[in-house]
């Protein structure tokens, strides 16, 4: 796919040279380079490429039930409980509670480690 967008800027005959792909070099070697460069066309080109990488890829983690991250099957309650927690109690599907007890130090320092 980004192959394929080096290849339709250069049909197109963008030429914004040295970009790292942030802001700075985009104004920097695109936008004070003037028209010749072509760089008003990187922002419509962009969001056709934003709307077919969004399709391309939605398809398969929906269809497939890929995990990405954030979609991951988590079982939180035994690495909880692992780290040293008393208990853990569900508030709802998107909330628990976890008991520590006096060694909350250590715990924390334990669940800062799975939270990453």
């Amino acid at each position: 796919m980004v192959g394929l967008g080096f290849m339709v800027m250069g049909m197109l005959n963008v030429a914004i040279g040295n970009t790292d792909g942030n802001l700075i070099d985009f104004i920097v070697f695109g936008v004070l380079q003037g028209f010749r460069s072509k760089w008003y066309l990187v922002i419509p080109v962009g969001i056709i490429w934003f709307i077919i990488y969004y399709f391309i890829f939605k398809f398969p983690i929906i269809k497939y039930d890929l995990k990405t991250p954030g979609r991951e099957a988590v079982s939180n309650e035994g690495e909880i409980k692992a780290t040293g927690a008393i208990a853990v109690v569900k508030l709802d599907a998107t909330n628990l509670q976890v008991i520590i007890g006096p060694q909350v130090h250590v715990v924390k320092n334990k669940l800062d480690k799975l939270m990453k």
